[in-house]
């Protein structure tokens, strides 16, 4: 409707389920019960206070305020277009009586071009039955034609191909014999590249092997630091007590506890409001909810008045429809009246030129029978060199056949044994990080117990421990001045 608002006019800000649920939620309503006074509140002198989440009433006040204005004009809007539709619905069940004229002048108009279409369709049959057997006599003349025409054309085909397969043989039988050569050395190609697939298979097993035994050693040679530390502390403070030391301890805020009991702590935030907040906010939304209602209903009677409308304005369009198939009906039934006319005309026409036709096929069909005779004995010969090259054919096909099954086997051992050189310097490289992760491990460890020697024996002098340093005869020395005797064990 023009000049006036609808109800998508507005943008009404609503409140979602979630934001409701925010305003009082158990745990805050929990809370609130330990203090004295209302459930959910907390005396203080003379005012009142609520427990909420934080920014969650201000919030809610806003939305309700803002909601208030738009609720009353929207129901405003909708009381105008109420009395719109009504008005416009009386003025459109007017054009009833209209549109049931117009059918029955339809219905009168339709009848008469029925007639006038049947017999068009009776003269349409006959016409469609003389063009059919014309046209069916015309194809039979040309097809004939052609057949003459192409059976002279076969022959010659014929010689050609004769002498064309006695080639294809020759040259067939050539590469067959390349074929079996290139065959012979795919064969020893792939026995080189198996061979070496075993090998690098082999290698790849030995460096997995190595690779898994280095990794199970590198908790070993953290513990084994741990030791070594722990020896030379016991060495440079004899008199101290080492016995908390334990290579799955670690130092948290100047005592050594296990890996496993350190935990993370997190803190809660609560937010007050006070009791006029909570007032205004029950207030509107006492407020609120009676516009809703009335909107409510108001929007119900629209969508009433609407649908009824809408049906009327669908009459007004079928009484425009009406007309227009009235119109088109009349033309049509001219249009018919005229065609009766052309039909009759041409069926004189079509009898003559059927019977023209069946002549000129009767002799042509004679021509074809003795040309198809002639086509046949060469057809025969042409048959035994087609198979004669069918053979060699097959023969070589079959060859080619195991050349691309040994180019693909050979494609795919190429393919595995890159893949495999790739895994084997995979392997190479991992095993090498491996081997320097078990000297950092070994330092890790080391470390771990000079810090925790350090803890338990302040007062000690511990600058001399190193990790490249062992025990010899009651006395720190280095690892490359020891000469190699024989291993040496401890126990913690």
């Amino acid at each position: 409707m023009e000049g006036s608002q609808t109800l998508h006019d507005f943008k009404i800000p609503l409140t979602s389920r979630k934001d409701r649920k925010t305003l009082w939620t158990p745990a805050i309503s929990h809370r609130t019960q330990s203090y004295p006074g209302t459930p959910g509140t907390r005396s203080a002198g003379s005012a009142t206070s609520f427990f909420f989440p934080a920014a969650a009433v201000p919030e809610e006040l806003v939305r309700l305020r803002n909601r208030v204005q738009p609720l009353k004009d929207e129901n405003k809007v909708l009381k105008e277009e109420n009395k719109v539709l009504s008005a416009a619905l009386g003025e459109a069940k007017m054009q009833g009586a209209e549109l049931q004229s117009a059918k029955a002048d339809l219905a009168r108009v339709q009848k008469s071009l029925g007639i006038a279409l049947c017999s068009n369709e009776n003269y349409a049959s006959q016409v469609g039955e003389l063009q059919g057997l014309v046209a069916s006599s015309r194809g039979r003349v040309r097809s004939l034609e052609d057949e003459v025409t192409s059976s002279r054309s076969w022959v010659r085909s014929l010689e050609d191909e004769v002498t064309f397969l006695r080639g294809e043989l020759v040259v067939a039988v050539e590469e067959r014999l390349c074929d079996e050569v290139i065959l012979g050395g795919r064969e020893e190609e792939i026995a080189a590249l198996r061979t070496d697939l075993a090998k690098l298979e082999a290698e790849r097993a030995a460096l997995g092997n190595k690779l898994e035994e280095t990794e199970r050693s590198i908790l070993i040679e953290h513990k084994r630091g741990f030791l070594k530390a722990a020896r030379q502390a016991r060495l440079l403070a004899p008199g101290s007590d080492f016995s908390a030391m334990h290579v799955e301890k670690v130092i948290r805020f100047g005592k050594l506890v296990k890996e496993d009991d350190v935990e993370e702590s997190s803190s809660e935030n609560a937010f007050v409001i006070s009791g006029t907040q909570q007032e205004e906010l029950v207030r509107l939304r006492n407020r609120v909810q009676p516009l809703k209602d009335e909107n409510k209903v108001l929007k119900e009677e629209n969508k009433v008045l609407s649908a009824a409308l809408g049906e009327a304005k669908m009459q007004g369009a079928e009484l425009q429809s009406a007309k227009a198939d009235l119109a088109r009906v009349q033309k049509s039934l001219g249009i018919a009246l005229c065609s009766n006319e052309n039909y009759a005309s041409q069926v004189g026409e079509l009898q003559g030129l059927v019977a023209s036709s069946r002549g000129r096929v009767r002799s042509l069909e004679d021509e074809v029978t003795s040309s198809r005779s002639w086509v046949r004995s060469l057809e025969d010969e042409v048959t035994f060199l087609r198979g004669e090259l069918v053979v060699a054919v097959e023969e070589r096909l079959c060859d080619e056949v195991i050349l691309g099954g040994r180019e693909e086997e050979i494609a795919a051992l190429r393919t595995d044994l890159a893949k495999l050189e790739a895994e084997r310097a995979a392997l190479g490289n991992k095993l090498e990080e491996t081997e320097r992760s078990i000297l950092i491990e070994h330092k890790r460890g080391f470390l771990k117990a000079a810090r925790q020697a350090r803890l338990l024996a302040p007062g000690s002098d511990f600058s001399a421990m190193h990790v490249e340093k062992v025990i010899r005869f009651g006395k720190l020395v280095k690892e490359d001045d020891v000469e190699e005797s024989s291993s040496e064990n401890a126990f913690v």
